[in-house]
């Protein structure tokens, strides 16, 4: 993890010389859930080296979820306040379906609540596409249409306030 903190290190640095321009920095979009489920939906059981990556600026951090959201905005504070802007993106996917739009935002809004944005996404491909299948099927996205998707959108954001 100490070379995955220092990328990301070298990422705001150089976003950093853009200023006064805003460079908006999204973290991976299902990064977030394959991490919760790794820890069985509860963000203090994830297992993240953050404290003890041996980056000096992490010090002190928790070892899980909520220090790895804490881990990357500290970074952005110390190395580009003024205008790099961290934004998470959660997924509505998890095995047990358990992930309602109200729950994904009381996740992030408890890890991540500080953060700046939050960025969604439909599915990769547009139902009835040709080619390859997806491997969820036609659907759109786990929710299963745009609408049930935007209502998830929305209960997310009064949720978590991104």
């Amino acid at each position: 993890m100490k070379e995955y903190f220092t990328l990301f290190k070298t990422l705001l640095e150089g976003a950093g010389k853009e200023a006064p321009w805003p460079v908006m920095v999204q973290i991976e979009p299902d990064e977030w859930c394959h991490l919760l489920l790794s820890g069985g939906m509860d963000p203090a059981k994830v297992d993240v080296k953050v404290g003890s990556c041996g980056l000096d600026e992490l010090k002190g951090l928790p070892d899980n979820l909520f220090g790895y959201a804490a881990g990357l905005k500290k970074l952005r504070d110390l190395y580009a306040p003024t205008n790099v802007l961290l934004g998470c993106n959660p997924s509505g996917w998890d095995l047990s379906g358990a992930m309602s739009g109200t729950k994904m935002g009381q996740t992030m809004k408890a890890v991540a609540g500080d953060w700046d944005f939050a960025v969604f996404e439909t599915g990769d491909r547009d139902k009835g596409m040709k080619g390859k299948t997806p491997p969820y099927g036609q659907a759109i996205d786990i929710t299963g249409s745009l609408d049930a998707h935007l209502k998830w959108i929305a209960d997310f954001h009064a949720a978590s306030g991104l």
